[in-house]
């Protein structure tokens, strides 16, 4: 089987930034409005920037937070826009807690055995964007959370955490009608990663209407090329080969 080599990444450019920009080190999601500012979030922390162009630098003009994160970090990995809302994802992933090399063996090895739920990184989010363009300050909350734990296939992976092959949402599209959830684990044998498809209607329930679908991360052409959903081809997915595996609990939307 013969891989191909993905090119080299070149910088076109140094970009600048004016204002706060929150957890600069951290930025894990970005998405451009349909007026070229653009909509980042960091995966500590719970909260939305918007920024915008200003001759040859980025302005920060509002920020939202989404969340209280008394209750710990939401981990926004993905922003998807439409004409009328931005979308935003938390991983909904657990974590495992790091071996500390200042801590003894016992204390080391209790670390080890505690898996941390994290109740908002099992969210997403949506904000509206008005008729001038401008984000509002209502957030609506809901997750995905019920769907994982129903899902005969996903559901075992919830309490794995995301560095050892744990459910782990890093990637968010939409089309328009539907929400697509891009998960970077689990990755099941033969290579094939799910992915989730919600309503944006149906997102306050997203258990009781989706669809899981899934894609191919091997680089070799397959039979089942010809099976890829044109979204996924539009989105520019890094995959080569999609199927539609039905389940009990989920509807054909």
């Amino acid at each position: 089987m013969s891989h191909s080599t993905a090119p080299p990444l070149t910088a076109l450019a140094d970009l600048h930034f004016r204002g706060e920009i929150l957890e600069d080190e951290d930025i894990s999601a970005i998405a451009a409005l349909r007026d070229g500012r653009l909509v980042i979030a960091a995966d500590e922390g719970a909260s939305i920037q918007v920024l915008h162009r200003v001759e040859d630098h980025w302005q920060v003009c509002s920020t939202l937070e989404l969340a209280d994160t008394v209750a710990g970090e939401a981990d926004l990995e993905a922003i998807a826009v439409d004409d009328r809302t931005v979308w935003i994802t938390g991983s909904h992933s657990a974590r495992r807690k790091k071996i500390d090399p200042e801590r003894t063996r016992k204390k080391n090895l209790k670390r080890l055995r505690t898996v941390e739920p994290e109740p908002l990184r099992d969210r997403f989010f949506s904000v509206e964007i008005d008729k001038s363009g401008e984000l509002g300050t209502e957030v609506k909350s809901f997750s995905l959370a019920e769907l994982l734990r129903k899902d005969p296939i996903l559901d075992r992976f919830i309490e794995v955490p995301s560095k050892e092959n744990g459910i782990d949402i890093e990637g968010l599209a939409h089309d328009g009608k539907y929400l697509w959830f891009g998960l970077r684990g689990p990755v099941l044998r033969g290579n094939w990663v799910p992915v989730v498809r919600v309503r944006s209607k149906s997102a306050a329930k997203p258990e009781e209407n989706y669809t899981l679908r899934y894609v191919s991360l091997a680089s070799a052409k397959s039979p089942l090329d010809s099976l890829v959903p044109p979204l996924l081809t539009r989105l520019k997915m890094s995959t080569t080969t999609s199927i539609v595996l039905s389940s009990p609990v989920t509807s054909s939307i």
